[in-house]
C-alpha cells in the first residue's frame, strides 16, 4: 500500500488487494456567508487495471529512490509519501517542484478521471 498526501490537502491511497484500487480524498474549505470557514470532504475510489497499477507503483518507486536528492529541501507543500511493508510504515518527502512530483501527481489524478 502507498499512500501520497500532496500540499493541498488531498490524500491519495493505492490498494494492491484482489481488485487494485485508487482512493482519493479531496479536502475544499468553505466560507460560509457569516465568514466561518468549514472543510469538506470528498472521498472517491477506482478500481484499476493491473497496468494502470503496476504504472503506479513504478511511478512510486521512482519518487522514492529519488527522495535523497529531496530531503533537504522539505518546507510547507511538501508532497508526503508513506509506505507500508511488512507492517513498518515510512515516509518520503517531495519538494514542490521536482519533476517525480509532478508526474506522481498527474498520474494520480488521470488515474481518477
Amino acid at each position: 500500500m502507498f499512500q501520497y498526501a500532496d500540499g493541498n490537502g488531498n490524500s491519495f491511497i493505492l490498494e494492491s488487494g484482489e481488485v487494485p484500487s485508487l482512493h482519493v480524498e479531496t479536502v475544499a474549505v468553505l466560507t460560509g456567508a457569516g465568514g466561518g470557514t468549514s472543510v469538506a470532504q470528498a472521498p472517491q475510489r477506482r478500481e484499476l487495471t493491473y497496468n494502470v497499477y503496476m504504472e503506479l507503483v513504478a511511478a512510486f518507486q521512482v519518487a522514492i529512490d529519488n527522495k535523497l536528492q529531496h530531503s533537504e529541501l522539505m518546507k510547507k507543500g511538501t508532497g508526503m509519501i508513506i509506505r507500508v511493508e511488512d507492517g513498518l510504515q515510512r515516509r518520503y518527502m517531495l519538494c514542490e517542484n521536482c519533476a517525480e512530483r509532478r508526474d506522481l501527481e498527474a498520474l494520480l489524478w488521470n488515474c481518477m478521471r
